[in-house]
Formats: structure tokens, C-alpha cells, sequence
């Protein structure tokens, strides 16, 4: 077993990480191996993946799991403000989670922004560091910011408005990737192996062509100084791990 999935199955369970070994393969990429092509954490792994804007977020499947770690929170999956995955695949213990790439970092004032209307709407934005926030280009030009790492956000009581009464409210800069989430749906209710293969390459195809319109955006290549001045140790740690995974991918011909 290589590193990658050695780490999952130590964090998780073995089951989990053969899921994920699964899904890459359906996928048609190659795991990553030493830690210079991936991020991990306590809470799972980040891999990036350049060619299609994407990036792979696996991570416990619920927050009583999270709470075996020393971690207390809630995955906040229904705002039009924080940025929800295009599809997830679950495991036993972990979840893969396929994430839009969008541009990473906000302003303070943004940022704090984003935290007035979320506690509006019954959710903390406990962590308003700006690089948890950023942009989703929207087809007519305008940047909507919106909470990139769900994971700095809680829910404040179970008495909430429901998602289209928010998007109504806010607007929903995530609809333009409706088609993303239901090509990759088609794809994983496929039947057999073939078919899904055949189905998931069309939804990468995809993501390739949004990249090239500008709504999925490799940002980690971009600058790493922060709001504040200072050089975001996470944004260069994924353009670093970004460039490693996709010289091997280049490496395989996939």
C-alpha cells in the first residue's frame, strides 16, 4: 500500500481507503504517493488536480466521526454562500468529496461580510480568515464570495431557512454548476464499470471546458500573500502539491 492510501486507512479504515483507491482508478488518475503530491491533515487529505479545476477533498462522513479526532463541527452543505461539492462519494468512515476550484481569498472586509449574512441565516462563520473565502466567476462577469472551506462554519440552531428561500435571498452563484453536478451524478449511477468510466470522463471533459471559461480557477498558482501581507503557508503548500501530482500525472499519460 502506498502512502496516500496507508494515511487514509490509518485516519479511516482500510474499507475507506480501498473506496478511494476505487473511485480514482473509475476516475482514470493515479493516486498520489509521497506527501509533496498531497495535502493531509488531521481530518483527511486534499489532492489538487490542475488539468480539470477540481480538487479532491476526503474527510470524515459525519461530524460524530470528527469528534473521535477532537473535532466538533457540522458540515454546513445547504447555503448558497458556502461552497457546496459537485458530487461526494462515501466510504464507511470517510467521504470523497469533488470540489470546485474557485479563486481563493477575499479582502477582511468581505470576509467579515460573508459572516453577518451567515449568522442571519442561523450559521457561524467562526473562522473569517480570508483565505477561507473567495470568488465564483459568474457567467455575466460579476465575482460572488462566497465561504470556501466549509469547514470554518458551524450551524447555530436546526431552525433553518430552506435552500431555494436563501437563494432567493442571496442569490445562488453555485447554480452555474448545475450541469458539473448532474453530468457527475449520471456518471456514478451507471450500471457497470465501462459505462461509468465512459460517463465520468465525459464530466471531466467538462470541467475542462469550464476551466477554460474561467468558473473552475487553479488559484493555489496564484499569489499566496494573504490579506493581511503575509504569505499563505496552505496556498503554497497546494500549488507545490498541485505541480508534483500533475508532473506524475503527465509522467503516466493520464
Amino acid at each position: 500500500m502506498n502512502k496516500f492510501l496507508s494515511d487514509l486507512s490509518e485516519t479511516f479504515c482500510a474499507e475507506s481507503a480501498d473506496t478511494v483507491r476505487r473511485f480514482f482508478d473509475v476516475l482514470g488518475i493515479p493516486l498520489p504517493g509521497g506527501y509533496e503530491e498531497y495535502i493531509d491533515s488531521l481530518e483527511g487529505s486534499l489532492v489538487f488536480l490542475d488539468r480539470y479545476g477540481l480538487v479532491l477533498r476526503i474527510e470524515a462522513r459525519d461530524s460524530s466521526l470528527c469528534r473521535e479526532f477532537g473535532n466538533d463541527w457540522q458540515r454546513v452543505n445547504d447555503h448558497p454562500l458556502v461552497l457546496r461539492p459537485i458530487g461526494s462519494v462515501y466510504s464507511p468512515k470517510a467521504v470523497i468529496e469533488i470540489c470546485p476550484a474557485v479563486h481563493v481569498g477575499t479582502d477582511i472586509e468581505t470576509s467579515k461580510k460573508l459572516g453577518e449574512n451567515l449568522k442571519r441565516d442561523g450559521i457561524s462563520y467562526f473562522d473569517q480568515y480570508p483565505q477561507n473565502s473567495g470568488y465564483i466567476a459568474q457567467p455575466d462577469g460579476r465575482m460572488v464570495a462566497v465561504v470556501v472551506d466549509r469547514l470554518s462554519c458551524t450551524y447555530l440552531n436546526d431552525e433553518r431557512p430552506g435552500y431555494h428561500e436563501l437563494a432567493a435571498r442571496h442569490g445562488d452563484p453555485q447554480a452555474l454548476f448545475d450541469p458539473l453536478r448532474a453530468a457527475f451524478d449520471h456518471a456514478m449511477n451507471q450500471k457497470n464499470l465501462k459505462s461509468m468510466r465512459r460517463s465520468l470522463g465525459f464530466f471531466l471533459s467538462e470541467c475542462e471546458h469550464f476551466q477554460r471559461k474561467g468558473h473552475l480557477v487553479c488559484s493555489w498558482h496564484g499569489s499566496a500573500e494573504n490579506a493581511y501581507g503575509n504569505i499563505d503557508v496552505k496556498t503554497s503548500q497546494a500549488s507545490l502539491a498541485a505541480a508534483a501530482y500533475a508532473k506524475k500525472a503527465v509522467s503516466l499519460n493520464v
